[in-house]
């Protein structure tokens, strides 16, 4: 049997990785000092390309086709479990043409344990929305194509279970969404009255400035009405219809509040005249 030998012992692991090809289905196995070698249960937990720099990787991973690799490498933690289901599993391939961000939630769930994830890829793609414990409507599949347009997004998979909480639904907050980036879902957990209005999704697609971004911008807004005395200022900011209207009303607030320091800081009796003393002479 030719096995692809890798000793991540000398990076300070407990034990070597070794590895079939693709035609024997891509087993793994945990090599140990004298040659004990044990299958391995699920997932490494990390990247294929800390294997890369090894003898041998790149031709190992060419025997792999590419569009599956490609397909995968969005999910580096569960990239070897999932391309280890697409050896051994054609509807495991039928989940990466259609919808892979499925069979990434399914090595999340079963990261040690990849029999039950065989199980689950056999099973239709609502019933195994259902079985990992998430929303499993027609709609909350949807969802998921929106998500994956996103790469960042896609890879969140903490983010993206939290959205499909069966109870919270919070994804039925984007049904207006074509397409759903990470900085809407931001948006959405720090000021959940923006998410589907003109403005927030005017936020989320914001490419002006990066991580400042106008997240950052808005809450300054929202302080300098604060600091004005407006009475509800995010009513006032949710109505907006883009980001030209809220860079006018944050220079606009910024203004009135200089007034008004520069009211609070002005000497007391500065507009009353100097009393005219009658020189006796």
């Amino acid at each position: 049997m030719n096995l692809f030998s890798v000793p991540i012992s000398r990076v300070g692991f407990g034990y070597d990785l070794a590895f079939e090809d693709w035609n024997n289905g891509l087993v793994g196995y945990r090599v140990f000092g004298e040659g004990e070698q044990e299958p391995l249960e699920g997932g490494l937990g990390f990247g294929l390309e800390m294997l890369l720099s090894f003898e041998g990787a790149e031709q190992w991973k060419n025997q792999i086709p590419s569009d599956i690799y490609n397909n995968t490498s969005v999910y580096p933690e569960h990239q070897f479990q999932m391309l280890y289901l697409a050896a051994n599993y054609p509807q495991a391939i039928d989940l990466l043409d259609s919808r892979p961000i499925l069979l990434a939630l399914i090595c999340d769930s079963c990261s040690v344990d990849s029999s039950e994830a065989a199980r689950l890829v056999g099973l239709g793609q609502r019933q195994i929305l259902a079985e990992l414990g998430l929303e499993h409507t027609k709609a909350a599949l949807k969802f998921l194509d929106k998500v994956v347009k996103n790469e960042r997004l896609c890879s969140s998979l903490s983010i993206v279970k939290s959205l499909l909480h069966p109870v919270e639904k919070r994804y039925q907050r984007f049904s207006h969404y074509s397409e759903l980036s990470h900085s809407a879902v931001i948006i959405d957990h720090t000021y959940p009255f923006l998410t589907g209005t003109k403005l927030g999704m005017a936020l989320a697609s914001d490419r002006s400035n990066k991580d400042y971004s106008m997240s950052a911008y808005f809450t300054d807004t929202l302080r300098l009405g604060e600091a004005i005395g407006i009475h509800d200022p995010i009513s006032v900011i949710e109505r907006l219809p883009s980001l030209d209207k809220l860079r006018e009303l944050h220079d606009r607030w910024s203004d009135q509040r200089m007034q008004i320091r520069f009211e609070l800081q002005k000497p007391k009796d500065t507009d009353v005249p100097y009393p005219r003393f009658q020189i006796i002479t």
